[in-house]
Parts: C-alpha cells; structure tokens; sequence
C-alpha cells in the first residue's frame, strides 16, 4: 500500500557504483517527448511520432564531498564526455529509497561548480549540474518501504 501523502519535493540524490554520491534539492527534465510529424499519403494527411527526443536532466543547490563524483562533473570544462549510468532516487520521510529512476549513459554537459559568490546567500557546494543521457527507466527493483 501506497503512502497517504505524496512523496516530499526535496529527498532525493545521485547514486553511482551502488552508493549515493551527491544530494540535490531541485531537479528537473526526466521526460521523454515523441512530438508528432505530419505525414500525407496520396491525398490524406496524418499525424505520426515524430523522433524520440529525451530532456537533460538538471540538478541544481546540491552537495557532494565524492572526489570522484566532482572529477567526472567538472570534466565538462576539460571536454570530457566519460558516460555513466546513474540512479537518481526519491526517499520517504525516513531516507530509504521509494523510487528509483535509472539513468543510462549520462554525460555531464554543464557543470557550475559554484553559486554566485554573494556573503548573504544561502550557498552549497554545487550549483548546477546538467547530465544528458541516451535513455532512463524506472528501476521495478525498488519497492516502496513502509512508511
């Protein structure tokens, strides 16, 4: 059975290799999007798929204290392109894993590796990190715990 509430819009993070590696408190693009195509055939004309187009993901105000998440992140500026399957998890209100969405293939092609500098800010240690991907699916491995 299911929660009585929706999941909270903040517990979530990145995991790689089987550990969680940075904490994120905004994220957005998991989407896929077909479009549409117009297609005439003799006098008639229809609407068909068009190509399959994936958003970025983005991750924005996180943290992370990995080396070596941080290195591949800021290989964007080195024009690195190592790919990397990743998990970016929702935890309930007690931290375990509810739901799993797997990431295949994902390059980090923006990285800021810092807010704007500014004393009165409440700043974290990444700013935004945009990772493109060659697909994602939900992980049906990871049930949902009890709340």
């Amino acid at each position: 059975m299911g929660p009585t509430d929706p999941y909270r819009n903040f517990r979530f993070c990145v995991v790689w290799d089987g550990r969680a590696v940075a904490g994120f408190s905004e994220a957005s693009g998991l989407d896929t999007d077909a479009g549409g195509a117009d297609y005439r055939n003799s006098r008639v004309g229809r609407r068909i798929p068009g190509p399959l187009k994936r958003g970025a993901i983005t991750l924005g105000r996180g943290l992370t204290v990995d080396r070596s998440f941080q290195r591949w992140a800021g290989s964007v500026a080195a024009g690195g392109r190592t790919r990397k399957d990743l998990v970016l998890e929702v935890r309930n209100e007690r931290g375990r894993p509810a739901v799993n969405y797997r990431l295949h293939g994902g390059w980090v092609s923006e990285f800021q590796a810092l807010p704007d500098l500014d004393a009165n800010a409440n700043a974290v240690a990444i700013a935004l990190i945009k990772i493109e991907h060659e697909g994602w699916d939900r992980d049906t491995g990871v049930s949902e715990p009890d709340e």
